[in-house]
């Protein structure tokens, strides 16, 4: 689909967040192959009733249950492992009526990862339009189960994940949305986090002063600016306010092992483990290959008067004769 397209299509879901656009969107742009089917019920009949019977919910979570209303849930589709095969499923929810909808939008996530297992990947209103949100699987970090998509980035993402959302393979399609939906931490400078530790410096202060009283020039302009730096805080990203929401709500995890997740985890230690030796073994030759350059460097050298006797003795280290 064209940028235009992709921006009509999420401009009629924002206008009219129903099973009709919520599937038109995801079909149209290549999320979603063919029509899934769609139940839509409460977050608290989902939960209570297909979810995990043996999860145990607190005050709070049964209470955000119970607020959250209706959602969309997409029958499930596989994705293979090597030993088994991944859930995977499409879970759409307004959450645009909450005054603090990121938050509100963490929340819900965890509840669904807790409730059931498998991979997850949410439609979400908010109250600046559309949000791509997925379950993601931290074996070091447990709590860090979730990610959410930065405003107006669904266009971009959408560029980068259709192209590998029938892949059949769970670990690649997994991957693909994940590194697309995460936000990218803002660049952080420095040396100005440095100054702002430091505080303000009277020193500098009274520079300016003694420059005004020997010049005769004015230098409020400057000391404002300078006064106003340390005055104004700074402001946080999208990317790290996601995170600290995340941390807040870290106790919102299933209290159990999931056999399912096992899967993922045990294709990605494959995977890690297979990049590693690649990655010793081509150590390895460049370590042989930087060996016998030297070896031979010292043959050349040694046998330089009789060319012919240095090739035969080449070709017998290299097993040729």
């Amino acid at each position: 689909m064209s940028g235009q397209e992709i921006a009509e299509q999420v401009g009629e879901l924002n206008n009219d967040f129903s099973v009709r656009h919520i599937s038109a969107f995801l079909e149209e742009t290549g999320l979603m192959a063919g029509d899934k089917g769609c139940t839509v019920e409460s977050c608290e009949k989902f939960v209570f009733l297909h979810g995990d019977s043996n999860e145990v919910y607190n005050v709070k979570e049964r209470k955000f249950i119970e607020g959250v209303g209706d959602i969309f849930v997409y029958s499930d589709f596989y994705r293979k492992t090597k030993r088994g095969n991944m859930p995977c499923r499409f879970i759409a929810v307004d959450l645009s009526w909450n005054p603090d909808d990121i938050y509100a939008a963490v929340f819900f996530m965890k509840i669904v990862v807790k409730a059931i297992g498998g991979f997850t990947i949410f439609v979400i209103k908010l109250s600046d339009g559309v949000h791509l949100g997925v379950r993601l699987f931290d074996s070091k970090e447990e709590w860090k189960n979730c990610a959410l998509s930065e405003p107006d980035k669904l266009p971009d993402i959408l560029d980068e994940v259709t192209l590998e959302s029938e892949s059949e393979w769970f670990l690649k399609y997994y991957n693909t949305f994940a590194e697309a939906v995460k936000p990218v931490a803002r660049y952080v400078d420095y040396d100005e986090m440095i100054l702002r530790k430091r505080g303000i410096q009277f020193g500098y202060i009274d520079s300016l002063y003694e420059i005004e009283r020997k010049y005769g020039e004015s230098v409020q302009t400057e000391l404002q600016r300078y006064i106003d730096f340390f005055q104004n805080e700074l402001g946080k990203g999208f990317a790290e306010i996601l995170e600290e929401i995340v941390e807040e709500l870290r106790d919102i995890q299933s209290s159990k092992v999931n056999t399912i997740e096992m899967l993922f985890e045990a294709d990605e230690l494959e995977r890690v483990t297979t990049e590693a030796e690649e990655s010793r073994n081509k150590g390895l030759e460049g370590l042989y290959e930087n060996r016998q350059s030297e070896n031979d460097s010292g043959l050349i050298e040694e046998m330089k008067s009789n060319p012919e006797a240095l090739i035969k003795k080449l070709k017998r280290i290299r097993g040729l004769i």
